[in-house]
């Protein structure tokens, strides 16, 4: 009796539920209501589109479906869009037939957009369509609402990062089509805005891809320790953008040698003289000879200067002059071994 009731409960629930997600949609055209369709919270746009094909006889390319002053898209989620209204009104409008011929036109037209009628450039069917074969960068020449797209934008820079910079104002301040933009093209966050320029947890996250993003954080982030560790973690050169105070940081300097031993080069003069710099640099590359002599100035092996008994070691000019003429393995193992041995 009890597994009885337990079975009756459950399918009970089960039919409340789906009850809960059942919406009624009334359609509704510029002249009064075109029809009324069943439909489920979790269906999309697409799907809504497919069921009136086959009221109205309109190809799905052809329709555009708002609720209020939103636009249904084929990916929406009734849910997202209508709440959890059991009875919602949309509103049902034919897109004009030239619009579909615009489509094929900037497509076939190897200027895509940038000479196509005003009106192409206001359409979002046609845009995407372009962005999706062109690339990002024809964002550019779309209306300066559709600029503001969201969905339109973020397509853009997952084709082309730096098409940010033709995103509106509001979307160069949004963080996830910010972080889009950086995994295509790492030098984006050039054209955020300044609040996200200037946002530690924004900056760490670009960083983290793509180091050399450095450059373009506020200054204050760059003399941030915290966010430079993480750049210079992912690219060691990144330190060249880093604060006089984070180059002149040991652990810093360190971290970024660890990862690019041409890193030393852009290490503060006292630090490219340090024991412990030195060595990591030459112990990561022994390519990485030229560099210690531009950093440390004056580091001359101990050998180098017995081959010129009676005279003043050799200068960093005639060092990497003999470094092109000798055999470099024997160089890095005796400059090595002498500034290991101070």
């Amino acid at each position: 009796c009890q597994a009885r009731f337990r079975t009756a409960l459950i399918q009970s629930s089960s039919l409340s539920l789906a009850a809960a997600m059942s919406l009624q949609l009334q359609v509704n055209g510029m002249s009064g209501q075109i029809c009324e369709i069943s439909a489920t919270a979790s269906m999309s746009g697409m799907q809504i589109k497919r069921k009136l094909v086959q009221v109205t006889e309109i190809p799905m390319k052809d329709q555009r479906l708002f609720f209020g002053t939103m636009e249904i898209k084929n990916s929406s989620l009734l849910k997202d869009v209508t709440g959890d209204a059991a009875v919602a009104s949309i509103s049902f409008v034919r897109r004009p037939p030239e619009h579909s011929g615009w489509v094929m036109a900037v497509l076939f037209n190897p200027s895509g957009l940038q000479n196509a009628p005003t009106e192409a450039r206001e359409v979002p069917e046609v845009v995407a369509a372009v962005v999706k074969q062109r690339g990002g960068a024809q964002l550019q020449f779309a209306s300066p609402e559709l600029r503001g797209d969201r969905e339109l934008v973020l397509a853009a820079v997952r084709s082309q990062g730096d098409a940010l910079q033709h995103a509106s104002h509001a979307l160069r301040a949004d963080k996830e089509v910010l972080l889009a933009a950086v995994v295509q093209h790492g030098d984006a966050l050039q054209h955020a805005s300044d609040a996200l320029r200037a946002d530690k947890e924004v900056v760490l996250a670009v960083v983290a891809q793509q180091g050399y993003a450095l450059r373009h954080a506020s200054y204050a982030l760059r003399a941030d320790k915290d966010v430079v560790l993480a750049a210079v973690a992912q690219q060691g050169g990144a330190l060249q953008h880093a604060s006089d105070a984070m180059r002149a940081d040991k652990e810093v300097v360190l971290a970024a040698v660890a990862q690019q031993r041409d890193a030393l080069q852009h290490a503060s003069d006292a630090l490219g003289a340090d024991k412990k710099v030195l060595v990591a640099a030459l112990a990561k590359s022994i390519n990485a000879v030229h560099h210690v002599i531009n950093a440390n100035k004056v580091v001359v092996p101990a050998a180098v200067t017995l081959r010129r008994p009676g005279r003043a070691p050799l200068s960093p000019d005639e060092l990497h002059m003999m470094l092109d003429a000798t055999d470099p393995v024997l160089i890095w193992k005796e400059m090595y071994e002498e500034i290991a041995s101070r």
